[in-house]
């Protein structure tokens, strides 16, 4: 599986987002969003549902 934030960010390429557009939407930081597409920070719950309704995707989550 791969991680939430690599799938971000093939999200973002994938639709021709820049990192800017993507952080303004979150309405934080472009530097801020660059440390949660790299895995560095986590994307908070409001955040990934922004991204959900932003990349047009659904998110399951998997019981181990």
């Amino acid at each position: 599986m791969i991680a939430f934030h690599k799938s971000v960010k093939c999200y973002r390429l994938f639709y021709g987002y820049s990192q800017e557009y993507i952080a303004y939407k979150l309405g934080i930081e472009q530097s801020n969003y660059c440390l949660r597409e790299q895995g560095i920070t986590n994307f908070k719950d409001h955040e990934v549902e922004i991204l959900k309704d932003l990349f047009r995707i659904e998110i399951r989550e998997e019981k181990l």
